[in-house]
């Protein structure tokens, strides 16, 4: 039963160790990592969506699939940041809000590109139409027209919708009813122009007042403050894993000098015992006229033996009972046995 403590003493040692193990590899630092570039994917991404939607409402795109690229994208990332999401709580708001926007964005995107496509169609047609109408009269008219049009393009203000309207107006007063089933296909596309125009401005205004990087910072904020919170943590699981790893060596050093301790006491309670015996047997075998000469013999040869005080002191003690017995003397139960 003696061993039962110390084997207790390694099984709490082995629990203990294993559990700061496991605590101090912080598994969550990487997925952290992990979140943090994937929100500067997003970012970047936004980012080319943002620069694609410019450039296709100046005409330098000439079709939308980097934008669907970049849509997709953009989900992607924002289902990989919903699974750090699920960590925490206040994390999980955060992108929750960001998710809101890609939603956002994604719907103003598509009501851009269609608007974009139907405008950029007018625009072509109304250049043709501009240029290609056979009716000198009304030449000014058109040219009115068509510079209120390329100013509409540039600015998008109810201001300069409405000049396009009073010229798209005057243009239609003008026209005789000859000249009017030529004009009709360009007041239309003018008069949808009107409409087309400040509607993918006002898209384009509603994706800049998106507060995307507000929204980007906040969970870029949490996602640092978790990742520092957790490596904070490993670190302290580190420390105490060192300073029971340290209780672990000065246990094992005390077993080893208590073991050794314990084996060189029996070594010597063998020896002590087998010298015990040897006495006992001179003592016993010896002659009344004789125990003088064998108890002092007895002594001399342990004293030779051992220089130890104690041991000395024991030994005599043991032979004088010893030698008391042979004589006949009695003298209380349970002495012979005692140690000095």
């Amino acid at each position: 039963m003696r061993g039962f403590p110390c084997a207790m003493m390694a099984f709490v040692f082995v629990v203990v160790l294993t559990w700061l193990s496991l605590r101090a590899i912080n598994p969550e630092a990487e997925t952290f990592d992990v979140a943090v570039a994937e929100l500067d994917r997003f970012a970047m991404t936004e980012n080319a969506l943002y620069r694609d939607v410019f450039s296709a409402r100046a005409g330098m795109l000439r079709n939308y699939d980097p934008l669907v690229r970049e849509i997709d994208a953009l989900r992607m990332s924002r289902d990989r940041l919903r699974q750090v999401a699920a960590l925490d709580h206040e994390t999980a708001e955060a992108v929750d809000q960001l998710s809101a926007s890609v939603d956002r964005q994604e719907n103003l995107v598509e009501k851009f590109k269609s608007d974009s496509a139907l405008m950029h169609n007018s625009l072509a047609f109304f250049g043709r139409s501009s240029v290609g109408l056979k009716a000198p009269e009304m030449g000014p008219a058109i040219s009115a027209a068509a510079a209120a049009m390329l100013n509409l393009t540039l600015d998008t203000s109810p201001e300069a919708a409405r000049e396009v309207q009073e010229r798209l107006d005057e243009l239609e007063r003008q026209a005789t009813p000859v000249q009017h089933e030529a004009i009709a296909p360009l007041l239309a596309h003018g008069r949808l122009l009107r409409d087309l125009l400040p509607a993918v401005d006002q898209a384009l205004g509603a994706m800049r007042a998106i507060p995307r990087k507000t929204e980007q910072d906040n969970l870029r904020a949490l996602l640092l403050a978790r990742q520092a919170k957790s490596r904070t943590s490993a670190r302290q699981y580190r420390e105490l894993l060192y300073g029971v790893s340290l209780l672990l060596v000065a246990f094992l050093v005390f077993l080893g000098l208590q073991l050794n301790a314990r084996a060189k006491a029996l070594q010597r309670r063998a020896m002590f015992e087998h010298a015990l015996a040897r006495i006992s047997m001179r003592f016993i075998n010896s002659q009344p006229q004789t125990i003088g000469a064998d108890r002092s013999g007895a002594l001399r040869d342990r004293l030779l033996r051992w220089d130890r005080p104690r041991l000395f002191c024991d030994i005599r003690r043991r032979a004088a009972v010893a030698w008391l017995v042979q004589a006949g003397m009695r003298f209380p139960a349970g002495l012979a046995g005692r140690r000095a």
